[in-house]
C-alpha cells in the first residue's frame, strides 16, 4: 500500500536542489525534482521545475507544467521569476499584491497587468525616491491609452529627472517631448550603444545629430573609434547598421562608403 505524499518539500531536498542550479547541473535538477513528486505534494516542485525549463529556453515545456499561485510567502525569487519569464501576469500580479517584498514589485505587477492607475498611485509614493517609476507610468498613459494630456504632466517630471538613455530612446522612438530628450543629451558623462540608436532616430525624423555625435566624442571617445567618417549616413550605419538609414540615403542619393 502506497504512503500519501508528504506536502511540503524538506529544506534539505531544496538545498540539494539548488546545489545543482549553482553547478548548472540543469538536468539532475530536473531528474531530482521528479523524483520527490513521487514524496512530496508540494508545488514548490512545479516552480522549481519550471523555473529551471525557463533557464533553458525551454518555455514551450515550462508553459505546460501546471503552476499555481502559491499561498506561501518563501521562495519569492523562484516563484517570481517563473510568472514573469512564462508571461503570467495574473498570476505574478496576485502573488505580489499579497506577498510582495517592494513597492518595485508592485510598481512591476501593475505595469505588466495594465493596471496603470494603480502603478500611477505607487509612483506617486515613490516620487521622493525617483521620479522614474511616475515617468513610466505616464509613458504607458499615453503611448497606450492614448491620454494625450499626461504630456504636460510628463515634461514637468523629465525636467530635473535624470533618466537613463534607454528611457530616453523611449521618447524619441514615439515622438514624445523631442527637444526636451535632446536638451537631455547633453546632461550625460557616460555612454552606451544606446546614444546611437537615439541618434539614428533622430536623424531619420529629420534632425540634425552632428552636435551630439561631437558632444559624445567629446565624453567617450572610446565607443567612437569604430568610425572615423564625417558622413553621418556611414557613421550611423557602423553602429546601427539599421535598413531605415539605407533607405534614407536611396531617397536622398548619397553615396554610401563601400
Amino acid at each position: 500500500m502506497s504512503s500519501t505524499p508528504s506536502k511540503t518539500l524538506s529544506h534539505d531536498c531544496f538545498i540539494k536542489i539548488v546545489q545543482k542550479l549553482c553547478n548548472k547541473e540543469y538536468e539532475e535538477a530536473i531528474n531530482y525534482i521528479l523524483t520527490l513528486q513521487k514524496e512530496y505534494n508540494d508545488g514548490l516542485l512545479e516552480i522549481l521545475h519550471a523555473y529551471i525549463l525557463t533557464e533553458l529556453e525551454r518555455y514551450t515545456e515550462a508553459r505546460e507544467i501546471p503552476i499555481t499561485v502559491p499561498t506561501t510567502k518563501g521562495y519569492y525569487y523562484y516563484i517570481t521569476s517563473v510568472f514573469k519569464n512564462l508571461n503570467k501576469t495574473v498570476e505574478f500580479k496576485n502573488y505580489v499584491k499579497i506577498f510582495g517584498k517592494s513597492e518595485e514589485d508592485l510598481y512591476e505587477a501593475c505595469i505588466l497587468n495594465g493596471d496603470f492607475k494603480g502603478s500611477d498611485e505607487i509612483g506617486i509614493k515613490m516620487l521622493r525616491k525617483s521620479k522614474t517609476f511616475m515617468i513610466f507610468s505616464c509613458l504607458c498613459h499615453i503611448i497606450i491609452l492614448k491620454e494625450n494630456k499626461q504630456e504636460k504632466i510628463l515634461e514637468l517630471l523629465l525636467k530635473d529627472e535624470k533618466v537613463s538613455l534607454e528611457v530616453l530612446y523611449f521618447f524619441i522612438k514615439n515622438d514624445l517631448l523631442t527637444e526636451t530628450v535632446q536638451n537631455k543629451l547633453f546632461t550625460f558623462e557616460e555612454l552606451n550603444m544606446t546614444y546611437f540608436f537615439i541618434l539614428k532616430e533622430l536623424f531619420i525624423k529629420g534632425y540634425e545629430i552632428n552636435k551630439f555625435i561631437e558632444h559624445g566624442k567629446s565624453i567617450n571617445e572610446g565607443i567612437f573609434r569604430k568610425s572615423d567618417t564625417v558622413n553621418v549616413f556611414d557613421f550611423l550605419l557602423d553602429y546601427t547598421d539599421d535598413w531605415k538609414i539605407y533607405q534614407k540615403a536611396i531617397n536622398e542619393n548619397v553615396i554610401l562608403k563601400p
